[in-house]
């Protein structure tokens, strides 16, 4: 596994990023005290740069860290999408369906 593998990235689910680093933790017997000072070492570069301008003093504990960065990237827990959300999806005319993967 390369370094970068295990790093957050913006795009990802932060909840199950969480889970997943508590997990990690707690196999490793990392006492909870400290994670707020190992959880940033996961950040990729930018989300490290929402990290460097939180006020330290709002992050002393890993519940503040954990609450600011789930609030932060909660916008990327998956949404449930049902059956009827994906029929209900058309093609706008004169759109090609490719165009609308393009930049």
């Amino acid at each position: 596994m390369h370094h970068e593998d295990i790093n957050f990235h913006e795009t990802e689910n932060p909840h199950y990023y969480v889970e997943s680093f508590v997990s990690a933790m707690t196999l490793n017997r990392i006492d909870k005290d400290i994670f707020h000072l190992l959880f940033p070492w996961t950040f990729d570069k930018d989300v490290i740069r929402w990290y460097n301008v939180i006020d330290p003093r709002k992050v002393t504990k890993w519940d503040d860290l954990c609450r600011g960065f789930l609030c932060q990237y909660s916008y990327n827990a998956d949404l449930p999408f049902t059956l009827r959300d994906l029929e209900l999806i058309k093609q706008e005319e004169n759109k090609e369906f490719f165009g609308m993967f393009s930049n």
